[in-house]
């Protein structure tokens, strides 16, 4: 049987001096009831006019007060109703019930559902993630909660709509925040609010993202050329710390761009003869990479110490969890310290840092016309669009070369 709900005027009801009262009007099983709405009543039933191919309900009635406001309230309640039955049919068989069950189902779906805290929600993915040791991916969601609660403490999940976000949007830029910091967290939202749908927390019709776009300003290039690659992988030092962020760098490069936080937590036990087998912490996803003569060589030279891990990076080897990362995120800044310095000694025109070895990597497969697809699944992106921004965009004089042809 078909379901109709939709606003109208009581069908028998009379107030105030024989007027109208407002309210949403449900069809359910040739059988109908109605939920009065509070707005006042209309003088007469001409008073509203109803749009079928908008399904929208209007007040036209032009001596009715505060107009614009009352026709954006119920219509906005009867959306609530109706997106509510498309997600209650999706649990049960709604043809079963009478209409004053439907009725009762429906109100206790809005509750249940659209008032779900979700920052609570988003507090359930970070615990979630560290669980599972996946702690930087839990920081970034503690990061975009601690935003997201700045902007507004408490917001349930029937709130996150497409004015909501641009609200937010509006909100953080203001404060002097970048559109790249913005998308991360923009993102973030978008991850919670999927599980949300796929929870059956709330319906896909509620889905704010297929009209809110995350936008993103283009980043500054991190990829280098090849020639400013090779007087980096030869690059000699008499500094063990030096060598160490060297050689973490070229690991990286002849790894399909290896993050820093994966080579950290290598043991010698993913090195299986010419080949290396890990899983990506982020991810979780499976690698099974060929070590070229390079690759081997750096092996070979930490290969003595009594650490279970490959790079000496950890130097406390009995933390775990949480303690553990955190250590390795610490060692970072010296990595990040002495890069930056070999650049400098070298004229890289680029900061240097891990995640330059990450972006060439990208960069030079894509100039061998390697396929993105090979690219993304190398580097273990779930989408092609993540890879794509790790492409560096044409040369500046190769720009300039096309602009000559072009213009004589």
């Amino acid at each position: 049987m078909r379901t109709t709900i939709r606003v109208a005027t009581h069908p028998t009801n009379r107030v105030q001096g024989d007027k109208f009262p407002i309210c949403i009007f449900f069809l359910h099983n040739q059988k109908w009831s109605t939920i009065t709405l509070d707005v006042p009543p209309v003088a007469s039933k001409d008073s509203l006019l109803y749009d079928e191919d908008t399904g929208l309900t209007q007040i036209i009635d032009r001596n009715y007060k505060n107009r614009h406001w009352a026709n954006t309230y119920i219509n906005g309640i009867n959306d609530k109703y109706n997106k509510a039955l498309r997600g209650l049919k999706l649990r049960l068989d709604t043809s079963k019930l009478s209409v004053t069950q439907l009725i009762t189902h429906l109100k206790e779906y809005r509750e249940n559902n659209e008032n779900a805290d979700f920052q609570g929600l988003m507090q359930e993915y970070e615990d979630e993630k560290n669980k599972i040791g996946c702690f930087g991916t839990a920081r970034c969601m503690r990061h975009s909660i601690n935003s997201l609660s700045a902007f507004k403490p408490h917001l349930t999940i029937g709130e996150i709509d497409y004015s909501l976000l641009k609200s937010y949007e509006t909100w953080y830029l203001a404060r002097g925040n970048s559109y790249n910091g913005l998308s991360v967290h923009l993102r973030d939202i978008r991850k919670v609010y999927r599980i949300a749908i796929k929870r059956k927390i709330i319906s896909k019709e509620n889905y704010p993202f297929e009209d809110y776009t995350i936008k993103k300003t283009k980043t500054t290039k991190r990829a280098v050329k090849e020639d400013c690659l090779q007087k980096i992988i030869g690059y000699t030092s008499e500094l063990k710390q030096e060598t160490l962020s060297k050689d973490l760098f070229t690991f990286s490069f002849y790894c399909a761009g290896m993050n820093y936080i994966d080579m950290a937590y290598l043991k010698k036990t993913d090195i299986q003869g010419n080949r290396l087998v890990y899983s990506r912490r982020k991810t979780g996803d499976f690698f099974n990479l060929p070590l070229n003569n390079i690759c081997q060589s750096i092996i070979e030279k930490y290969r003595y110490s009594e650490s279970p891990y490959v790079f000496p990076i950890v130097l406390q080897t009995e933390l775990i969890g949480e303690d553990l990362y955190r250590h390795i995120k610490n060692r970072y800044a010296r990595v990040r310290k002495k890069l930056c310095e070999i650049g400098k000694n070298l004229d890289i025109p680029i900061n240097l840092t891990s995640y330059v070895a990450r972006h060439t990597f990208a960069t030079i497969a894509k100039k061998k016309n390697v396929p993105i697809t090979a690219i993304s699944e190398l580097l273990g992106h779930e989408d092609i669009k993540t890879t794509q921004i790790y492409l560096s965009s044409l040369e500046s004089d190769v720009l300039d070369k096309y602009l000559t042809e072009i213009t004589g």
